[in-house]
């Protein structure tokens, strides 16, 4: 639903309000996995209460310093339509309407002016990076250098997926996770600053 006119739409003000639905249901620690622009919201989680994050997982994450111009976030989107499956404009078109237009330009506007790298940078625990290999939002250039921003990072891909991997490809995305959330569990604890690249 449309957000009120003053509420706060910025990744920081979104993720206090994660933290305090975290609160609600009693969940102490928690790996917490973002996609696109939500990948800002868990990551500014992450910095903000580091001791309750057990690993971090961006999706797509947006906001890349080199295409962060209104011109250049359209020309993402109309790179990244094009190699979606058809079937996914539907439901994107319900997804915009049930925010409201204006709100999703808000927010829009607030994750533009965000750093991403920053917030990741203020973590220090493990960080997955993900992207779908046609991804046309998120570059691979953007996920690498938003891995020097990590303690500890592990850049992957999904093969044939675009932008929205998790609704397109599950089964290969939760493939790509098991690893990494197997490695992340055996702590944070001891582990030397390392960038691991595979696709």
């Amino acid at each position: 639903m449309p957000a009120p006119p003053a509420a706060p739409l910025d990744p920081r003000s979104s993720a206090r309000r994660l933290l305090r639905r975290m609160d609600a249901l009693g969940i102490g620690s928690a790996v917490l996995l973002g996609h696109s622009a939500s990948c800002q919201v868990v990551a500014e989680a992450a910095r903000a209460a580091p001791q309750r994050v057990a690993a971090l997982v961006l999706v797509g994450p947006t906001a890349d310093p080199h295409a962060r111009s209104r011109a250049a976030l359209v020309r993402g989107w109309l790179r990244n339509v094009v190699a979606e499956p058809p079937g996914q404009v539907p439901q994107l078109v319900r997804d915009y309407t049930y925010s409201g237009m204006i709100s999703f330009a808000r927010a829009l506007e607030a994750t533009r002016r965000h750093s991403p790298a920053d917030a990741v940078a203020g973590f220090g625990g493990p960080v997955l990076l993900l992207r779908g290999a046609r991804d046309g939002i998120c570059s691979t250039d953007w996920l690498d250098r938003l891995a020097t921003s990590a303690a500890t990072a592990r850049v992957d891909s999904v093969a044939s997926a675009a932008h929205m991997a998790p609704l397109t490809h599950g089964a290969e995305l939760a493939a790509a996770l098991r690893p990494f959330l197997v490695s992340a569990g055996r702590g944070r604890a001891g582990h030397e600053p390392q960038t691991d690249r595979s696709a």
